[in-house]
Parts: structure tokens; C-alpha cells; sequence
């Protein structure tokens, strides 16, 4: 046998010998492997939000990949994704017409942990109100316009968003109307009527101030800051107080903030021209009537050229506002009156023997006051007084009569006004040689003040007195 084939034959293996696993290929028993560790099935991926947020954005492509696809496909004849396409050409469900600009979609976020959410709105969905954009930070024009107009006097024009009107005539107003209305409501009982009235007085001296300088009456807000400089320097040079040229500058600046425009009274030039005047401001030059003074008053109208009536009317008057602390535009009829008394607020007190002994006054209303509160003072005799005033107001009522109306009025049963009053106490100022521009009505209330003060009447009962709503009836006390 040739060496070659010996050597083969010795390679293998004999009939019945059991070759190794590594020689037959075979992988070791179990018994014969050695031990291996044992190994866990992998885990589920958790349902976190990140892994939820990629299977969306994953489904969203493949929806948006189809979409593609479909249009590319229809694009001879357009038509919805996802919709059915028709032998007519028109794309959408049967029976029903929409197009690719009616059906939009919408990614409301993108936030980072939070579920993107993907909406889409067509013809067939219910759309929301198309409400118009609102800045928190802003006011709505139009809101105040019924006040606004009533301080102005003249229309002033309402853009309050009404989403939701009801159109034609004879249709209930809409919820949004109804709430528009009741913000005019609201803020008109803002503000009470007295300020309402001196708002109004104040534009009407701004018309005024316009017509003389700038001849025209119709300058609108806004109003440029020079103007209102102009204005300021305007009554100073009338002799306003700076107390008034403030409650002027209030009203113009209310009107400026209701239509939601610039405040130009509030500016710095605005405010140092207004320390300017406080600053160089002489004080007060009106004088107290005293009880003497109103004595001589009295007297001095049997030398005035009228009528009986009117002498018995303004004794009355004059003793009225000295014990009451009256105001002028409680006793006489203004431009701005809202307060006169009438014949009802006025009730005699009588005895056992029903003898007049006191008067009450009931103010219903007066400055700065508000809806709920009222005044009552009661008025007594003066028996040491030459005038007293229980006496000379028996004696004016014994005149007047009964009929209903203002408690102090003329002969023909017309008011008493500011005018007649300022006329017939001037001529009896200069019956006694007194300075008219001293003495004046609101004279009657200082020297009341003053005299109330002498007498050690507290702070509080001469506030209640007064119908003052702070300390200011201190600017009236003359030491």
C-alpha cells in the first residue's frame, strides 16, 4: 500500500470508536458544557411620554407621506385627502362638496412633554366665532360712551365688539349687546351726578376757552399738551383758584382715560405749571359774616328800592344760610342745581300749646354726597338775636304760601336764582359800606364755620353740621 493511503487511513477513525463533539462538530451536552449565565428576556419599552410623542410624530408622517401621495395622484382633478374621488370630478364624501382649502391642519404644540395634538376643521366641522383680538393689557374703544357723551355733550361714537348681533328689526338684542349696556350702565353710576355736572361745567369752559383763543368750539380729544397748558394759563388769568383749575384738569384727563387715550394733564410740564400757580396762589380774600354783619345786612334792605315780599324773602335767606351752613346752590336754583331745597325738605316743630319752637331741614342731597346718605340739622330759635331765624322764616312762609315747589321763590312763583341772590346781597354790602368782592354767599358759610368754631363746637359735629366729607371745612374757620 503506498504511504499515502497508510496515512489517510490512519487519519480516520475506526469503526466504533466514538469521536469527541469537537471532531464531529457537534455542540457539548449539557451535562458536559460548563454552567452559563442565565440571561432575562428583554423588557417591553415603556409607555413614557417621550416614546408616545415619537410613535404620533411617526404616524403623523406616514399620514402626511400618504396625503402626498394622494394628491400627486389626483392632481388632474384636485381632491380632499383621504376622500373617496367620484366619477363627477368633485372630491369629497358622496352627496357632500369640499376642497383642499377647506380642510386645514393645525399643530396646537410643540411643547416638550406634551402630547402634540393635530386638528383639522373643514366645511363639515362646527367652526367657533371668529371673536376679535383682545389685548388684556387695553380697553376696548367705546366703553364709557354714554358717559363720555354726557359730559361732552355731543355723541360720542360706540365700537364695542357685538359678536353675535341679532340682525333685523324687532330682534331681541344679542348677550353681547345686553353685556355692553350694562358696562355703560355701570360706569355712569361711577361717578355721581354732582361730579357728572362738574365735568360738564368744566368742557363747557374749555368750549369757551377754545371759541375766544382758537376760535372754534370743537377741539376732540386727545388734546395736544400745549393746548392744555394754554387752558391752564387761561383761567388762572380769569382768577380761578388752583382747586378749581384741578377739578377742571380732572374732568379733561376723565375723558382722555374713558376712551382710552393718553392723559395729557398728566405730563410733567402739566404738573409744574400747576405747582406754579398753588405756589404764587393768594389765599382766600373772602370775609366771615359775622352775627353783627348779618344784623346790618338785614337792616340795610328796608333802604333797598323792593317789594315788601322780597324784603321778608331775603331776611329769610340771609338767616337761612347763616344757621344752617347753607350753600348757594342748596337755596337758590344754578346752572348746575341738583340740590335746592324744595318745600317738603323743610318741617316745623310745634309745642304743647302749638307755638312754632324749631325748624328741620332734610338735605336730601348735597355736595359729595352719596345716594344713601342725607343730612338733618335742626334750626333753633334766637331769641336774643334782633333777627332770629325761626321768626323770619315763619314770617317768609306765612308769605309764600303752601304751594309745592322750591322753598325759596319770588312773588310770580319762579325759583330764587344765584343771580338775584348775588344781586341783592351786593346791594345790601354796599348799604353798609362793606367791599362787595369780600363779602360774597359763600360768606354766610365761613363766618357760620368760624363762629360755630368759637363757641368750641368739635370738629365732628361742625363736620356733620356743614355737610363737609373731610377736613376741609377748616379753610373756612378765620381766627
Amino acid at each position: 500500500m503506498p504511504p499515502r493511503k497508510k496515512a489517510r487511513k490512519a487519519a480516520r477513525p475506526e469503526a466504533g470508536d466514538d469521536p469527541s463533539p469537537t471532531e464531529r462538530g457537534d455542540q457539548p451536552s449539557p451535562e458536559d458544557a460548563p454552567p452559563q449565565p442565565t440571561r432575562k428576556a428583554p423588557d417591553k419599552p415603556k409607555l413614557t411620554m417621550k416614546f408616545l410623542q415619537k410613535q404620533l410624530e411617526d404616524l403623523q408622517q406616514v399620514t402626511t407621506q400618504i396625503a402626498n401621495k394622494l394628491n400627486s395622484t389626483n392632481s388632474s382633478d384636485p381632491q380632499t385627502p383621504g376622500a373617496l374621488p367620484t366619477d363627477g370630478g368633485s372630491a369629497g364624501l358622496v352627496g357632500l362638496n369640499t376642497s383642499p382649502s377647506s380642510v386645514t391642519v393645525t399643530h396646537v404644540t410643540d411643547t416638550p412633554g406634551v402630547l402634540p395634538i393635530a386638528t383639522t376643521s373643514g366645511a363639515l366641522d362646527p367652526q367657533p366665532p371668529s371673536l376679535p383680538s383682545i389685548n388684556p393689557n387695553a380697553q376696548m374703544p367705546g366703553l364709557g360712551s354714554t358717559l363720555a357723551s354726557s359730559i361732552l355733550g355731543r355723541a360720542v361714537p360706540q365700537e364695542i365688539p357685538t359678536h353675535g348681533n341679532s340682525s333685523g328689526q324687532g330682534a331681541s338684542p344679542s348677550p353681547a349687546q345686553q353685556l355692553n349696556r350694562l358696562v355703560d350702565n355701570l360706569l355712569v353710576q361711577s361717578l355721581a351726578p354732582s361730579t357728572i355736572s362738574a365735568y360738564r361745567l368744566a368742557w363747557q369752559h374749555f368750549r369757551q376757552f377754545s371759541l375766544e383763543i382758537h376760535c372754534t368750539a370743537n377741539i376732540k380729544p386727545p388734546i395736544p399738551e400745549p393746548i392744555v397748558c394754554q387752558f391752564i394759563s387761561y383761567l388762572h388769568s380769569k382768577g380761578f383758584a388752583p382747586a378749581s383749575i384741578a377739578s377742571k384738569l380732572s374732568a379733561i384727563g376723565f375723558i382722555h382715560k374713558i376712551q382710552n387715550l393718553q392723559d395729557p394733564t398728566s405730563t410733567f410740564v402739566v404738573r409744574k405749571l400747576m405747582h406754579s400757580i398753588q405756589k404764587n396762589h393768594v389765599p382766600d380774600g373772602r370775609l366771615p359774616i359775622t352775627p353783627p354783619i348779618l344784623s346790618q345786612l338785614i337792616d340795610a334792605l328796608k333802604f333797598i328800592k323792593t317789594t315788601y315780599y322780597n324784603q321778608c324773602l331775603y331776611e329769610a335767606m340771609f338767616t337761612f344760610m347763616f344757621y344752617s351752613l347753607a350753600r348757594i346752590s342748596e337755596v337758590t336754583v344754578t346752572n348746575s342745581s341738583q340740590h335746592t331745597l324744595t318745600l317738603a325738605d323743610l318741617r316745623g316743630n310745634l309745642d304743647s300749646n302749638s307755638g312754632l319752637t324749631s325748624f328741620l331741614v332734610q338735605f336730601k342731597t348735597y355736595k359729595h354726597s352719596s345716594p344713601s346718605a342725607q343730612s338733618t340739622i335742626q334750626i333753633q330759635p334766637h331769641p336774643e338775636s334782633p333777627h332770629c331765624p325761626v321768626v323770619s322764616l315763619a314770617k317768609y312762609l306765612q308769605l309764600r304760601g303752601r304751594n309745592p315747589g322750591y322753598l325759596f321763590q319770588r312773588r310770580d312763583g319762579c325759583p330764587v336764582t344765584s343771580d338775584n341772590f348775588a344781586k341783592a346781597l351786593r346791594a345790601c354790602v354796599l348799604q353798609v359800606k362793606l367791599d362787595p368782592q369780600k363779602y360774597t354767599s359763600h360768606s354766610f358759610r365761613i363766618g357760620a364755620a368760624t363762629q360755630a368754631a368759637l363757641q368750641g363746637v368739635s370738629d365732628s359735629n361742625l363736620r356733620l353740621l356743614g355737610r363737609w366729607a373731610s377736613d376741609a371745612f377748616k379753610k373756612y374757620i378765620r381766627t
